[in-house]
């Protein structure tokens, strides 16, 4: 027999919530203060509806995702591909990083991004220079 709690109680060495529904072992196990009987045909249909809600549930998520993925793809611009073409754009890099570098390779980086450099300057000087022109 199926049954479905009707408030908390205690079945096979189980805590039984509101709501659940377990078979029982016995027709004498059954106890009204806190079960009610449920047909197998009730229990069908409440997992055909369970599945169908789930399947709705990921169809709208997969609708938004989607709608989501389309928003977020943008159509660029002539001007952004144009200056995409002309200049390769080098990642901003840190002071940090800047600082592991040898002087010879800082003055190659600066001379690169077309600053003039002076040799007598220090590393921290040149750093400070390769900063200021990328801000």
């Amino acid at each position: 027999m199926l049954v479905k709690a009707t408030r908390l109680g205690f079945y096979e060495n189980k805590r039984r919530r509101e709501g659940e529904t377990f078979p029982l072992k016995a027709e004498s196990d059954f106890s009204a203060r806190w079960m009610k009987r449920v047909s197998p045909e009730d229990d069908a249909r409440k997992d055909e509806q369970i599945k169908a809600d789930l399947q709705a549930a990921q169809d709208k998520a997969k609708k938004q995702q989607k709608d989501a993925n389309v928003a977020d793809v943008e159509e660029p611009s002539e001007e952004s591909l144009e200056s995409e073409e002309s200049e390769p754009v080098e990642p901003k890099i840190s002071e940090k990083e800047l600082m592991k570098l040898n002087k010879d390779d800082l003055i190659q980086k600066a001379e690169l991004l077309g600053l003039e450099v002076d040799e007598s300057l220090t590393k921290a000087g040149i750093v400070n220079l390769i900063l200021s022109n990328e801000s």
